[in-house]
């Protein structure tokens, strides 16, 4: 894209297109508890879904555990999460 113009301080701007997320640190911490085996050890120790329909453990508590670490207080934290796409692509949930 373009640079833009300096002022004072001693480094520079560029436009990009790439995707930001306000939620960079839980990147770290969300790939931390993917190489922990997080999913896994969710699955092993949490019960199946009873009618077939459900949801497996890991697709809901994961994003409350990321919610939880980020600083989340309400369930409107968790919509915020889920439509942050850059951060869903970097953990590829």
């Amino acid at each position: 894209m373009g640079t833009l113009a300096q002022t004072v301080l001693p480094f520079k701007l560029e436009a990009t297109n790439e995707m930001l997320t306000a939620n960079a640190g839980l990147a770290l911490f969300g790939e931390f508890i993917q190489g922990m085996g997080f999913s896994r050890w969710l699955e092993q120790e949490m019960p199946k879904p009873g009618s077939g329909r459900g949801y497996m453990a890991p697709f809901y508590v994961k994003p409350l555990v990321l919610v939880l670490t980020g600083g989340g207080r309400s369930l409107e934290d968790l919509r915020t999460l889920k439509n942050g796409t850059a951060l869903s692509s970097l953990l590829q949930q």
